[in-house]
């Protein structure tokens, strides 16, 4: 979703530098991942039936922080 100050959560990581993003939002996600950073995406009961490229599906946060070590150091 946006963020107060018009600025949205892409364009913040842009910003920042920030190259992964975690979001239970599958519709989210898959934007994100168009957009090109790497997304994980924690498996959820409403958010099935979505993938992209850049999008790992997690089934835990160990799962998550794994990744993302693994993706800092690609």
């Amino acid at each position: 979703s946006d963020i107060p100050g018009g600025k949205t959560k892409e364009e913040i990581c842009s910003d920042l530098g920030i190259g992964i993003i975690v979001d239970d939002r599958g519709d989210y996600g898959v934007r994100y991942a168009r957009e090109g950073l790497k997304v994980l995406l924690p498996d959820r009961p409403w958010n099935q039936g979505y993938s992209h490229e850049n999008m790992a599906r997690c089934f835990s946060w160990e799962e998550i922080v794994d990744n993302i070590e693994r993706m800092e150091n690609e």
